[in-house]
Formats: structure tokens, C-alpha cells, sequence
């Protein structure tokens, strides 16, 4: 592949907004890639923004992935435990329907723990918080 400007040249890398094959003449280092000398230079800087940004927003969408199953879990059991007191109070509808609750809560609580530990994480070397 040869640069976009210069014809004659071999490209030693590609431009990281344009896609374009640039000399060593034309190349400019911008954080993780590389640009165009001029008029992708910024481009290529919000895209590594935005990267970077990407990777907060994953970490923090993960944690709260993880809080919101444990509160779910919780009040599973919390549903679980006022179910059985009321059913050893008196075996009525509502001691029935707060364990069947528990139990959904429990279960569900339980499935989004596993899931939020298939989501991707975002390495501490790629985000400078």
C-alpha cells in the first residue's frame, strides 16, 4: 500500500478516522493511533476520547449491574422471610404470594449475577480515570 498523498511512498500505517495509507511524512502519533498531518489530527483525539470514555461508562454499567442483581437478591429473601412468618402466623393467600414473590426475586436475582459476569471489562490500561 502506498500514501494517500504520496504516490511513490510506502504507507507505514493507516489513518485512524480517514482510513487512508500515510508515508512517514504524512503520519502523526495521536495517543493510541495514528492521523493524518492536519486535517484529522483532532478526529482521531475524540475518537480516543470517546474510547476512553467508552471504557468508564462499561466499568460503571457493570458495577451497577452487580449492585442492582445483590438488591434484588435481598429483597428475595427479604420476601422469602416475611412469606414463611406470615404462613407460621396464619397459611392465608398472602403468606403464599409473598414466598412465590421471594422466589421469582430469588431467582431472577440470581440469573442477572450471572449475566452482568459475562460483560466485558474494561482493562485498567486502557482507561485513565
Amino acid at each position: 500500500m502506498n500514501c494517500y498523498i504520496h504516490h511513490e511512498k510506502s504507507a507505514v500505517g493507516i489513518c485512524k478516522s480517514c482510513g487512508r495509507g500515510l508515508c512517514q511524512d504524512c503520519v502523526v502519533e495521536v495517543g493510541e493511533g495514528i492521523s493524518c498531518a492536519g486535517p484529522c489530527e483532532e478526529k482521531v483525539r475524540i475518537i480516543n476520547r470517546m474510547v476512553e470514555g467508552n471504557a468508564r461508562v462499561l466499568s460503571t454499567s457493570n458495577q451497577s449491574m452487580r449492585t442492582a442483581a445483590l438488591f434484588i437478591l435481598i429483597l428475595g429473601i427479604a420476601f422469602l422471610i416475611f412469606g414463611a412468618w406470615q404462613y407460621s402466623i396464619e397459611s392465608d393467600f398472602l403468606a403464599t404470594f409473598l414466598m412465590v414473590f421471594g422466589l421469582v426475586f430469588l431467582g431472577y436475582g440470581v440469573v442477572r449475577l450471572r449475566k452482568s459476569a459475562q460483560y466485558p471489562v474494561a482493562d485498567s490500561t486502557d482507561s485513565k480515570s
